[in-house]
């Protein structure tokens, strides 16, 4: 009866063992599973990932506009004061949230107001400006190069108030313009304005109400009395070559409060700024369009155009995937890099305008060509440009990269069924 008793003991206390096994092997399995998808970071669930950044758009070889604002057709060119079309001599242009569009008609000093930036059709002259240059637009509210003036509107409505202006006295002094070309107001409420004819950039750190008085900040120029071109050396007379600190004659800016783009057009370039500047005189970081920043001449010093070279760059912008378009006007283009330069002479990735990169020289108007560009805006996948050459402005449409589809992530397997843990009895290890 003993014997017996041991037997049954035994074989109970067995499966037992059995059974422990099989649950701490399935448990060490999920552990293991766990440890593998965290890394360092503990039993921890994995943070959430960042939403993907904007896609950078692709416009093709030699692609065709989708849209002519200004005249009747691609191959149409009707000569200054003809009704109902545009008399542009130079300017970027603006386009709302919703799509409408603001072109500076610069032959007549008025501003346009189209309803649609990407289809032709009627528009209205905004009130309150009577020397258009320049327009643009930041957080709905709308930025007028007016003349030497630069206004702010509340609005891109008609009638919106002007809320404050920066200007409206030419010479060169702390809050004087001559030949203001460009202004753009930051995310963070900053103004930069490009002082093309004093050859500096001056930026305002805040934008109040009324007059901006003074500015806090000149770039380009040692001093805010200072105004002329490549003038390192501080005297009266422009420097023969330019530097990462000098300017000459400016016509663009562009800064999402960070980062500062400028081309500086006299010297056949664009300028990059890493960190917006806070104090006069500051040297930029990366050249465009030249292999140096002690170099300027048009095409980098080449017979002919390239991908990397400029030859009287006059507007920069850039679009919310980090795109930064060119309008480089004496080449008849607009370049497109797909992140701005970090390094010197980076070659663009992207031509409008022409068949390829070599050709800078003018064509007959049609839907893929351009004639001495002067103003190029992104706006979505679309890269808004003012024709100026040719009277008119152009609308591309660009694609973005199809959307890759993350790999699924297996969950961790579950626990295998496992019998009940039987206690063990009074004769566990007796035989």
């Amino acid at each position: 009866m003993r014997r017996l008793f041991s037997f049954h003991s035994h074989r109970r206390n067995m499966k037992v063992h059995e059974t422990a096994t099989r649950r701490l092997a399935a448990i060490a399995l999920v552990f293991s599973t766990v440890a593998a998808g965290c890394g360092d970071g503990g039993g921890l669930p994995p943070a959430a990932a960042p939403a993907p950044a904007p896609a950078p758009v692709a416009f093709g070889a030699f692609p065709s506009a989708v849209a002519v604002i200004g005249q009747e057709g691609f191959d149409q060119v009707a000569p200054d004061g003809t009704p109902g079309t545009l008399s542009i001599r130079r300017g970027e242009p603006a386009v709302t949230a919703g799509g409408g569009l603001f072109v500076a008609d610069s032959g007549t000093g008025t501003l346009k107001v189209f309803s649609r930036h990407d289809q032709p059709g009627s528009f209205t002259d905004y009130p309150g400006v009577t020397r258009a240059r320049s327009v643009s637009m930041q957080s709905g509210r709308l930025v007028v190069v007016d003349g030497d003036t630069v206004r702010i509107f509340e609005s891109a409505a008609p009638g919106a108030p002007q809320i404050a202006f920066a200007g409206g006295a030419t010479g060169c002094s702390t809050s004087g313009l001559n030949n203001p070309t460009s202004a753009f107001l930051t995310p963070n409420g900053r103004l930069v304005v490009a002082d093309s004819s004093n050859h500096r950039v001056l930026i305002w750190n805040t934008v109040g109400s009324g007059a901006l008085g003074e500015a806090h900040v000149v770039v380009g120029q040692r001093t805010m009395t200072s105004c002329v071109a490549n003038n390192d050396n501080g005297d009266t007379d422009p420097d023969p070559a330019p530097t990462a600190s000098t300017l000459s004659g400016p016509r663009s800016v562009w800064s999402d409060g960070t980062r500062l783009v400028v081309a500086d057009t006299g010297n056949n370039r664009v300028l990059v700024w890493d960190n917006l500047p806070a104090g006069h005189y500051q040297p930029a970081t990366t050249v465009i369009g030249q292999r140096s920043l002690s170099e300027g001449r048009p095409h980098a010093g080449d017979p002919t155009p390239s991908s990397m070279s400029l030859a009287t760059p006059v507007s920069v912008d850039v679009n919310d995937a980090g795109q930064l378009a060119v309008a480089d006007e004496q080449n008849n283009r607009v370049l497109v890099w797909n992140r701005i330069p970090a390094t010197h002479g980076q070659p663009a990735d992207q031509v409008l305008g022409k068949a390829g990169f070599t050709d800078g020289e003018s064509s007959a108007p049609s839907a893929s060509t351009l004639s001495e560009p002067e103003g190029a805006r992104f706006h979505g996948r679309d890269l808004v440009v003012v024709d100026t050459g040719n009277n008119r402005v152009m609308v591309w449409r660009g694609t973005a990269p199809p959307v890759v589809t993350p790999p699924s992530v297996h969950p961790a397997p579950s626990l295998p069924p496992t019998e009940p843990l039987i206690p063990p009895g009074p004769g566990v290890g007796a035989y």
